[in-house]
């Protein structure tokens, strides 16, 4: 268990580390938190989580490279890989 001294050490860091981040970045961080904590207050957390899950190879590295900068919405192909995704889950659980 970390110290309380630990820490604070460790928000402040996580804080100077923020500070770093654009506006867009952060915002992606957000959602990707939001997912992942399965608090899921953002509808674009499980769109997100589905365009990962949507590409057939090499998810991680498509993933950063589309989102390096943050997150700045979806175009239409990844809103159409998207949609895809959720008509899949639809058609199994059907």
């Amino acid at each position: 268990m970390k110290s309380k001294e630990e820490l604070k050490k460790l928000q402040k860091f996580k804080n100077e580390l923020i500070k770093k981040l654009t506006p867009k970045q952060i915002k992606l961080i957000s959602l990707i938190d939001d997912y992942i904590s399965g608090k899921n207050k953002f509808k674009e957390s499980n769109f997100l989580n589905a365009l990962y899950w949507g590409v057939s190879a090499d998810r991680l590295i498509q993933f950063i490279k589309q989102f390096d900068n943050g997150y700045n919405g979806f175009n239409q192909q990844q809103q159409n890989v998207i949609n895809l995704h959720f008509k899949r889950i639809a058609k199994t659980v059907s």
